[in-house]
Parts: structure tokens; sequence; C-alpha cells
């Protein structure tokens, strides 16, 4: 148990900080620095499968990659509709 914890809790902490990240309602007041939203996507969604990649490190690589692959978009597709609910975001 204490393996598998230590293998998916840094994706399990990451996908809980974009969850609360996607839940801030972001106004357009003055910001230091401007991102675009598809750097923030990427810079946000390449740690996720960093870490989705160390959890499953250790199962088959054939079937592993296309299921991390479909996990993780699986997440961003229902951080998306997460994001519908969120007043001021889209």
């Amino acid at each position: 148990m204490t393996r598998f914890l230590i293998s998916w809790a840094p994706a399990i902490l990451w996908a809980g900080l974009i969850f609360y990240s996607s839940s801030q309602v972001w106004d357009d007041g003055p910001v230091l620095i401007q991102i675009n939203d598809k750097v923030a996507h990427l810079l946000l969604y390449i740690p996720l499968g960093v870490a989705l990649a160390w959890g499953g490190r250790d199962f088959t690589r054939k079937r592993l990659s296309a299921g991390l692959v479909f996990l993780g978009a699986l997440y961003a597709a229902t951080d998306e509709w997460h994001q519908s609910f969120v007043p001021m975001r889209d």
C-alpha cells in the first residue's frame, strides 16, 4: 500500500492542484505575467503526464502508455466540463 501511495501521490496531488486552479474565478485585473491559455494548459498538463508516467512505471509498457494517455485526456476533458460550472470560466 505504501508503494502504491508513493507511486501515485504526485499524480493525485497535481490533479488536485489543477482542479483547485480551475475552480477559481480569474478576473482581467492587473497581472504581473500574462500567460496564454494554451501555454498555461501545457505548463499544467506536462507535469501531470510525468506524474502519471511515474505512477505507472511498474506496469507493462504497451498497454500502460495508451492507458495513461487516455487517463490524462479523460482528466483534461472532465476538467473542462468542470470549468463550465464556474462563473466567468469557459
